[in-house]
């Protein structure tokens, strides 16, 4: 056997043995999900409360330059109001990402399973540790 085919064996071989295995994501851990579930959770309540409070001190501005017509203080209120109730719609996709991160570490779980490996012409009973994503329907 040449050179050139011996290095092609071995470089595949080796090429095998890396891709039978399976390594965990490191960041599909219950810590990586409940932290992101908590950074989500800040996120929205800082929309929300950032976009409650212009929402009201726009509108206390409207409701006391009303009376005048319209002018710079009722045009500057408007757009509080607005950027206000955006920022309260805005904050909802935050809320719903939160609770399903929060759903997804709560069934996230590490088990041992059973895997029947090929060795010498038969199989040999492995144990290798998993991790267990339940979804439920």
């Amino acid at each position: 056997m040449g050179m050139k085919k011996m290095m092609l064996l071995l470089t595949v071989s080796l090429f095998a043995l890396v891709t039978y295995s399976q390594s965990l994501n490191p960041t599909l851990t219950k810590d990586y999900y409940l932290q992101k579930s908590k950074k989500q959770k800040t996120t929205g309540w800082v929309l929300f409360t950032g976009g409650t409070t212009m929402a009201v001190i726009g509108g206390l501005v409207f409701s006391d330059h009303f009376d005048y017509g319209s002018d710079a203080a009722t045009d500057a209120s408007s757009f509080l109001v607005l950027g206000g109730v955006f920022l309260d719609l805005l904050s909802i996709p935050f809320f719903i990402s939160s609770a399903s991160n929060t759903r997804k570490a709560a069934s996230i779980s590490f088990n041992t399973q059973k895997l029947l490996l090929p060795q010498h012409n038969i199989f040999i009973p492995k144990h290798q540790v998993g991790l267990t994503l339940r979804i439920g329907i």
